[in-house]
């Protein structure tokens, strides 16, 4: 989880709350965004043009500038602006993970006071932002319909580095501007600088009565690479996606450790409905949790936000507190493309988390879940704000509203109840939002809308660390292959291997091996204590030279000082021209900080059972030598100026006695692969199975499969 900590200075004309990631400076002559630092992964970059003010387009009179709130948690700041005709008051909240939440009201204070045009503006450099590579990005099926009611703004990258940053612009009223016109959104080029502007009225406006008052919400984000890796990047996870049976057997979980599982997640089919919360068995449930610990492994649940199954016994309890969007999920169960056999219990509606009562609900049974059954965090599906809007007459709320501000209060809350030590991993189900995942998470997962390993969709430039959900069948060349193994690397990404028996959409296995290649890459992150290690890829330029561009690499790096380099041939030209090719890796020691010889460990082998460990040559000049890479090939190297980590010495002790142990574990799995052949020849004679729904219409109106 990226650090909490930020400061906040006190200066004649502004008052600048700072983080390591970005700098967010409030204006006390005009009570706006003067400044937006942000920290690219290299050093600090100025997003809006010095002279330039992010936040609403009236100018009007200070009248008053407070800092009600100095909390480390969130800095209050209340501003009053006014003249003879209006008064806007302005609460700004600032939170630490980088995003501020800006609540307004505007009011007539005479007879007729003609309203001006009135929009939110997020000026950002034309030269930091837009010169180098930019995604303008309108998160909706359309990502060209700057219509949608989602967040909107910028991907983009301060050099020549494919992503670095983003910034995100939302408003909670979506739906109704001043005198209830229609709000538009805009990218306007304005000079230096082009404007996210989200509008909500027009120079048509009529003059109002005294009285009368606008209200509205907008949020600001602003995310960028971090190299601290975190307690997720480098994990070895299992995502368990069971329904036949519903939880993983004991000898199941005893291959998970025996490879290096270092997570578990239960998601959805291991609770009797989608919002979570609920065990489909709350003895099996214990059982599993309790098999994880003993090895060590740290389990996640699933849970969702805000959607609550039409078949739990306690929909009709909240049924008042729905918004519109109904059968959010829904199992399409004349086809076994979800489910092998027909099960509706995840069908679902979404609950509006403004209505105090489906909050409550919703942020008590999560915590309910953890604290019952043991678990070290959790693993938040649907992690955005609300599947659309809701207009609701009987929720205390304005009409339209996009709720994205208790979305992030609702992961901010968990947050702070669980503790800093609990995981939390977010999936947005498509191409990631960095305003999404900029509160609580460890790790964002993506997947399952992306055709290829691309750093501007798997959310480097959000600041969690990026995790892959690997699990459909159809993705088995990009994301469960050798070929996968150097786009890791070179990312820097975190897979979710699955398993477990549903449908035929996810692949349906009992076998933890079945991406043998992953393998070997697992032992090299278990090899080292990567949860309090920086991570560098070539998104942080200088640090590492390699001599053959086709080979990538990720550098792990603890203070103590102890290294992790990993290289992985992704092939190419080069390789396809030569009998045999290696690499020569160079660490930049004047970044690094270590000066003299390191001592090196090489990991290698093309499996679990042939990965081996030995010490070879010391390292001089800071120069890693592989003579020959095979084709998709990843060798490791641990480094140390004295001895290396324990977690080195304690893998080469498990994999001494790993022969002892496979011959058990092979006997077991040859035992649930034949049960699996068994089932699925039974499902293949029932009826549904003929129900051969056509891809592209399974996924048709769905924002990802």
């Amino acid at each position: 989880m990226r650090r909490r900590e930020f400061s906040i200075t006190e200066i004649e004309e502004a008052v600048i709350v700072a983080h390591a990631r970005f700098e967010i400076e409030v204006n006390r002559k005009n009570g706006k965004i003067s400044r937006l630092r942000v920290h690219d992964g290299i050093g600090g970059k100025e997003l809006i043009p010095e002279g330039r003010f992010a936040g609403d387009s009236w100018d009007l009179p200070l009248d008053r500038f407070e800092i009600v709130s100095r909390d480390p948690r969130c800095v209050r700041i209340e501003v009053l602006r006014a003249d003879e005709s209006w008064r806007f008051e302005t609460r700004y909240e600032i939170y630490p993970r980088g995003y501020l939440v800006c609540t307004f009201s505007v009011e007539a204070r005479v007879e007729q006071a003609t309203p001006r045009p009135l929009s939110i503006d997020v000026p950002l450099s034309e030269a930091v932002v837009f010169s180098h590579a930019h995604t303008p990005v309108n998160w909706v099926n359309d990502s060209e319909d700057i219509r949608s009611f989602r967040a909107f703004g910028v991907d983009f990258s301060t050099d020549e580095r494919p992503v670095s940053c983003s910034v995100n612009l939302l408003v909670e009223q979506v739906m109704r501007g001043m005198q209830g016109r229609p709000q538009r959104k805009d990218i306007v080029e304005e000079g230096d600088a082009r404007v996210l502007r989200w509008s909500m009225s027009d120079g048509r406006a009529n003059p109002v009565p005294a009285g009368y008052r606008y209200r509205n919400r907008w949020g600001l984000s602003v995310t960028s690479l971090d190299d601290d890796a975190g307690p997720v990047a480098g994990q070895r996870i299992y995502h368990w996606y069971g329904r036949f049976p519903r939880y993983p057997s004991d000898d199941l979980v005893t291959e998970m450790a025996e490879y290096g599982c270092s997570i578990l997640i239960l998601h959805m089919p291991s609770f009797s409905y989608i919002s979570g919360s609920v065990p489909a068995d709350e003895k099996e449930m214990r059982r599993v949790v309790d098999k994880a610990h003993s090895f060590g492994i740290r389990t996640l649940f699933y849970c969702v936000p805000q959607l609550i199954s039409i078949e739990a016994p306690y929909h009709d309890d909240y049924r008042k507190y729905r918004t519109e969007n109904l059968r959010v999920w829904h199992s399409l169960k004349e086809t076994h493309i979800v489910f092998y056999e027909e099960d509706t219990s995840f069908d679902a509606d979404e609950l509006c988390l403004r209505c105090s009562q489906a909050y409550e609900f919703i942020f008590s049974s999560v915590l309910r879940c953890v604290d019952a059954y043991g678990f070290d965090g959790i693993y938040v599906d649907y992690a955005w704000p609300a599947a659309g809007i809701c207009s609701d007459p009987t929720h205390d709320h304005d009409p339209g509203i996009f709720n994205f501000s208790d979305y992030w209060r609702i992961l901010r809350e968990w947050r702070e109840a669980l503790g800093d030590e609990a995981l939390m991993i977010g999936h947005g189900g498509g191409l990631l939002v960095s305003s999404d995942f900029v509160e609580a998470f460890d790790g964002c997962l993506s997947g399952e809308a992306q055709k290829e390993l691309d750093p501007r969709v798997i959310g480097r430039h959000i600041g969690a660390a990026p995790t892959l959900w690997a699990m459909h069948r159809r993705k088995q060349a990009l994301f469960r292959s050798a070929w996968t193994i150097p786009q890791l690397v070179r990312e820097g990404m975190t897979p979710h291997t699955g398993l477990g028996v549903t449908g035929t959409s996810i692949i349906a296995s009992l076998d933890p091996a079945h991406h043998r290649e992953l393998l070997p890459l697992w032992q090299m992150w278990r090899a080292f204590p990567v949860e309090r290690a920086r991570v560098y890829t070539y998104l942080q330029p200088g640090v590492v030279e390699v001599d053959n561009d086709e080979v990538y690499y990720t550098l792990f790096a603890t203070d103590d000082p102890y290294y992790l380099l990993i290289l992985a041939n992704s092939g190419g030209p080069y390789h396809d021209a030569n009998p045999s090719v290696g690499v020569r890796a160079r660490l930049n020691s004047d970044v690094l900080g270590f000066s003299g010889d390191l001592r090196a460990w090489r990991l290698r082998g093309g499996s679990y059972e042939t990965f081996r460990i030995a010490e070879v040559d010391t390292v001089s000049d800071a120069t890693v030598d592989v003579p020959e890479i095979l084709l998709y090939e990843a060798v490791g190297f641990v480094l140390s100026p004295g001895h290396p980590p324990g977690t080195l010495g304690a893998l080469r002790r498990h994999l001494d006695g790993r022969w002892e142990r496979l011959s058990r574990i092979h006997r077991k799995k040859a035992e649930r692969n034949e049960w699996v052949d068994r089932r699925i020849d039974e499902w293949a004679r029932q009826p549904q199975s003929a129900n051969r729904l056509d891809y592209h219409d399974f996924i048709r109106n769905r924002l990802t499969e």
